[in-house]
């Protein structure tokens, strides 16, 4: 399978029902309610960019910097809040994605299902896009310690996911499920998403190796 394939397969997947919180909940920490109660939460947006290198599919993460944030310093997603001059959370994604680390021309190819944070009162909304080239990443400091990138056959091997004790604003030494990349941790919402996405691709059958054409 070469990657503009992939790209199909996978597109056409995404139009068909999605897995949705069945699949969220397996990478959930203890206690996380997604749905959201009380005061009406705020809407962000994300993209799971993807792009081929070395005949395997990548996908793009970053390290937040370190600051006041609720997500100060985890493993992210490109994306934020959606901004009064964004007409639809879709522009919201590639704004951020090009704010954040410079990315654009992408091709957003569907949508995975929308998560409720609440530790921050926000609805997020995540877009899978790809890009034909390896990205070239010019990366907004203020925001992005740095970039890690991962390719879909390490995230989907089982011995990458353990569990692991971190320590945030509102919790300390909570055990949370989470996926080992070498020297980081993916977990929370992010982990979440990524194992929608992992999901749709091991009930659809798609395979990750890529060759060349």
């Amino acid at each position: 399978m070469d990657f503009n394939l992939f790209i199909k397969e996978l597109e056409k997947e995404l139009g068909k029902p999605l897995p949705g919180k069945s699949a969220q909940y397996k990478m959930a920490p203890p206690g996380r309610d997604l749905e959201a109660a009380g005061k009406e939460p705020k809407k962000s947006a994300v993209i799971v960019l993807l792009y081929e290198q070395n005949g395997k599919v990548k996908v793009l993460f970053m390290k937040r910097a370190v600051n006041n944030s609720v997500h100060s310093g985890q493993l992210s997603f490109p994306g934020g809040q959606k901004d009064n001059k964004d007409k639809t959370l879709k522009e919201t994604a590639l704004r951020e994605l090009y704010e954040e680390v410079g990315i654009g021309d992408v091709k957003i190819i569907g949508e995975l299902t929308p998560l409720y944070i609440s530790v921050s009162n926000f609805s997020v909304y995540p877009f899978v896009g790809y890009l034909n080239k390896e990205p070239v990443f010019k990366i907004n400091s203020d925001e992005v310690e740095k970039i890690v990138t991962v390719d879909l056959e390490t995230l989907k091997d089982e011995k990458n996911r353990t569990f692991t004790k971190v320590n945030t604003k509102y919790a300390k030494n909570y055990k949370v499920p989470c996926f080992k990349l070498d020297d980081e941790i993916l977990w929370g919402a992010t982990a979440m998403i990524t194992n929608e996405l992992l999901e749709i691709l091991k009930n659809a059958g798609i395979q990750f190796k890529l060759e060349n054409v």
